[in-house]
């Protein structure tokens, strides 16, 4: 329905690109449920992704054994296996990728076991930033510690973005370091309220951003599908 919009109507819509950051579910299950209902009613470009092998996916397969049965779906989609230092241009907007579960396998290789049996699958996610002249955002999907650090020794101060995706719901696998470097103004926590006010994922972090002089706006995305804005100086943010 937001693309019916976008487009004025049904006719000719075209997605650009659509990026999987890893294989799991909640991360590839809408791209899956979307091609099975809306493949034949829009045309997709380009699907982006940096699977793992089916050794080091292990018990997540979807990207790299099953995904392309959907993509076969659209008509004339292409499949991009994307790397570090990538950068692709729409109209006044650039998606830039920063990081991708390679990189971890190259910088930190695994020995005897695969890497679903050593590593937190996270490890796997890309990272993402999307800029124009006016603003960047960057999405940091279910970016863990050991990402989150070498994110901040590949990047450093260059992280600043005025937009920040939360990692992994809110759950701090990434420290409140990182944040601080990307110093953002509007954070979007990928989660309800429900799951945003639960101690037991943790709050530190939470309460960090939340009371930082730069943030100006939280939004959370609950279970209805609704975006709603939290100003960080509202009783209902704890």
């Amino acid at each position: 329905s937001a693309l019916v919009d976008l487009n004025n109507g049904e006719e000719n819509i075209v997605i650009r690109a659509w990026l999987l950051t890893h294989s799991h579910i909640d991360h590839y299950g809408c791209f899956s449920a979307f091609a099975s209902r809306y493949a034949s009613k829009v045309t997709l470009e380009t699907l982006m992704m940096s699977p793992l092998s089916d050794e080091d996916a292990a018990d997540f397969p979807y990207l790299s054994s099953k995904v392309s049965k959907d993509i076969d779906k659209f008509d004339g989609a292409k499949t991009l296996y994307v790397h570090p230092g990538m950068a692709f241009h729409y109209g006044d907007a650039t998606l830039e990728i920063l990081y991708t579960g390679d990189e971890f396998l190259i910088s930190e290789p695994t020995q005897e076991k695969n890497y679903a049996e050593t590593m937190d699958f996270n490890s796997s996610s890309i990272i993402s930033r999307v800029y124009t002249n006016d603003y960047r955002a960057i999405f940091l999907s279910d970016c863990t510690e050991k990402t989150a650090l070498r994110l901040l020794l590949y990047y450093g101060d260059s992280l600043r973005s005025e937009m920040c995706q939360v990692s992994h719901h809110g759950v701090e696998d990434c420290p409140l370091i990182v944040y601080r470097f990307i110093n953002a103004s509007t954070y979007w926590y990928p989660c309800n309220l429900k799951l945003f006010e639960r101690d037991e994922r943790y709050a530190d972090v939470r309460r960090a951003i939340a009371a930082s002089t730069s943030t100006k706006e939280i939004i959370l995305h609950d279970q209805y599908r609704v975006t709603r804005p939290l100003h960080p100086n509202d009783d209902t943010v704890p």
